[in-house]
């Protein structure tokens, strides 16, 4: 079980490295997806990673339920031109 959180914990280390490094390219280029546009599908993979992690180590319900109603937040205050 331990392998499976650290490659959880990976890939939210590696999400949040790209999102940062995707805000710096675009402050630099001023070119590319702006971070606003790109912002709330990050935060819903987080989310969802957070919640799969506290579900892995056997954590408190409440925050996995926060987790996934933050999922369905940003999920629905998407613009619906994402989601076409």
């Amino acid at each position: 079980m331990g392998g499976i959180i650290l490659l959880v914990d990976g890939i939210i280390a590696l999400t949040l490295v790209e999102f940062a490094v995707l805000v710096w390219l675009y402050r630099r280029r001023q070119s590319g997806i702006s971070p606003n546009e790109i912002g709330l599908n990050i935060a819903s993979g987080l989310a969802l990673m957070i919640a799969l992690r506290i579900a892995l180590t056997e954590g408190q319900h409440w925050a996995m339920l926060a987790c996934l109603a933050t999922v369905s937040y940003t999920h629905l205050t998407l613009p619906t031109s994402d989601l076409v």
